[in-house]
């Protein structure tokens, strides 16, 4: 399976933080999964880092690390999954979701996220909580 996480997933994992529901830390923690995270993901996390609005354990070095140790692959931006945004009825208005969702629905990968806004999307698969 591939998995896209939500940014907010990707955080919590790479926390540790218990906000994470078990089943998807194993998925997470499972080398045989094809787990991505998005370029949009971490263009979020550092904005807001720089805003205050974040405060992660990891320096972005780090973070590259420990991405690269946990096998993540990092999902670039591309024209297909801009043809989908484009396509994509106004549910959610936050720039990097809408992405991800973007990304997700173009690539088919299954998306980790709480967000609720997500189900609104009916070609998107999610797992949701």
């Amino acid at each position: 399976m591939k998995y896209l996480l939500d940014t907010h997933v990707l955080i919590w994992y790479v926390q540790g933080d218990s906000a994470l529901p078990s089943a998807w830390a194993q998925i997470l923690d499972d080398e045989t999964q094809e787990v991505w995270a998005s370029h949009a993901s971490l263009w979020e996390i550092v904005i807001k880092i720089a805003l205050g609005k974040l405060h992660l354990s990891l320096s972005l070095t780090e973070l590259k690390s420990f991405l690269i140790n946990h096998q993540f692959q990092i999902l670039q931006m591309n024209f297909d999954h801009l043809e989908t945004l484009r396509q994509m009825p106004f549910h959610h208005g936050d720039p990097f979701d809408r992405l991800i969702i973007a990304q997700a629905i173009t690539e088919q990968m299954i998306c980790l996220s709480v967000d609720k806004s997500f189900k609104h999307y009916s070609e998107l698969r999610l797992i949701s909580e």
